[in-house]
């Protein structure tokens, strides 16, 4: 076989792996039928290597077109012909501030469970607590609304406290998620602080003080992507 080099734009190919595409054989050749083939010697007249910007479109060619055909159409930047690779895909987005609040409050069983708290219901308060400024009172002042939920038992205690701040109705002040975990042995806290400006995560704190079944779920809600939170 003739070095490796790229059919379309010629350039050398140290990695061979998985860069030599077979098309169909054109009309008459010389390994028409499987005696011919067998009976020919050098590089097979439908066969070529293809860089990496190549070889994905070469490859969709292959079953259909001749490989002159298909260097040909990549050469001439006929689309229809041969086209062109797919972009790579582009990374999935953060989950926001409020999936992840949702993701912890949807994993908050089976951390119970980690730490022995097995079929225990949980418990959910919602509280609004005013906070007077400037002369201000209620309705018209500054408020915190709080969501905590509690399993525990027999000493043990998991807890999640979601808490948002409130400048007035429309306008977020703050917003952090706190998980608390309390067994014997076992005395951990993380937060989760809403990032400023928007609602993408900011600071996490505590992952690593978790024990370790309790600590890859917490892990996999802080990545999961899940409606928004609902109260």
């Amino acid at each position: 076989m003739r070095p490796p080099s790229c059919e379309v734009c010629g350039v050398d190919l140290d990695d061979t792996a998985d860069r030599l595409v077979t098309f169909v054989l054109a009309r008459g050749s010389g390994r028409s039928t499987a005696a011919r083939a067998e009976r020919a010697v050098g590089h097979p007249e439908n066969q070529g290597w293809f860089c990496d910007v190549h070889v994905a479109a070469a490859r969709a060619l292959s079953a259909t077109s001749t490989l002159a055909d298909a260097v040909r159409a990549a050469r001439s930047g006929d689309a229809s012909g041969m086209p062109e690779p797919s972009p790579p895909p582009a990374d999935p987005a953060e989950p926001s501030w409020e999936t992840v609040a949702q993701s912890l409050r949807s994993t908050l069983p089976a951390l119970a469970a980690a730490i022995g708290l097995d079929d225990v219901r949980p418990v959910t308060e919602s509280t609004r607590e005013w906070t007077p400024m400037d002369g201000a009172g209620p309705p018209w002042c500054p408020y915190i609304d709080r969501v905590t939920t509690v399993i525990e038992h027999d000493g043990a205690r998991v807890s999640l406290a979601i808490e948002r701040a409130h400048w007035n109705d429309d306008e977020l002040a703050r917003a952090d998620v706190r998980l608390a975990v309390d067994a014997p042995g076992v005395a951990a806290s993380v937060s989760v602080a809403r990032g400023p400006g928007g609602d993408s995560v900011g600071e996490v704190r505590g992952v690593d003080a978790l024990p370790e079944g309790a600590r890859s779920l917490v892990r996999e809600a802080l990545s999961a992507q899940q409606p928004p939170l609902e109260d």
